[in-house]
């Protein structure tokens, strides 16, 4: 099934064109959000995008862990 052109984004590091999944699960793993942004998306802007997906949510979630991919500041000034 063709995806729509729009959706994706070129990632220069691996040289891909393609999307990225950003996923947040619990800790038994259910899955509790998700997103796929283009391959352009920094982790670090990816993990604002989905964090604020399930923020309305799971208004009580206070702590998350991430990978050190994640860490750092957010290159679009979020």
């Amino acid at each position: 099934m063709p995806r729509p052109r729009k959706s994706e984004g070129f990632d220069a590091g691996k040289k891909v064109q393609d999307r990225k999944r950003h996923i947040v699960t619990d800790s038994l793993g259910h899955l509790v959000g998700l997103v796929f942004p283009g391959a352009d998306i920094q982790d670090r802007d990816g993990a604002v995008v989905v964090l604020n997906d399930i923020r309305h949510r799971y208004p009580w979630l206070r702590h998350v862990f991430a990978d050190a991919g994640y860490d750092g500041k957010s290159s679009r000034g979020s």
